[in-house]
């Protein structure tokens, strides 16, 4: 069974590489959807090194560049560009998971989804918050 990954970015050089790196072992085909602007339509923020670092780093990884207005047109993007594959992962680049999360998440026989444990952060790792 073939298993794609596509991650939704704008301006993550700092997170892209943890976000691809957990996701390598696992996936037949990577994409990353690299927005030009934010959803919510505010002008472009200064460029950054995203693009840069998954050329240099990542090869193997697809590049979709575009200016989605909404997550769900970037998201839609991604599903389609990933239709052949049996299963399709999507995730944001801000997302990490644990190596049981991402398992959980891999050897789950779900459609739509399945649920592991979330620990949100502010801006870092650093910076996290876990529900109890």
């Amino acid at each position: 069974m073939s298993v794609s990954a596509f991650l939704c970015a704008y301006h993550e050089e700092r997170r892209i590489g943890p976000a691809v790196e957990q996701l390598l072992p696992h996936m037949e085909r990577i994409l990353v959807l690299l927005s030009e602007r934010p959803w919510n339509g505010e002008p472009e923020a200064d460029p950054d090194r995203t693009a840069w670092l998954l050329e240099k780093y990542y090869p193997t990884v697809e590049i979709v560049r575009g200016a989605w207005t909404t997550e769900t047109e970037q998201r839609n993007e991604g599903v389609e560009r990933l239709q052949t594959a049996d299963r399709v992962f999507m995730a944001d680049a801000d997302e990490y998971y644990t190596r049981a999360g991402l398992q959980t998440i891999l050897n789950t026989p779900a459609v739509f989804g399945c649920v592991v444990r979330q620990e949100t952060y502010w801006k870092t790792p650093e910076y996290r918050y876990e529900p109890p």
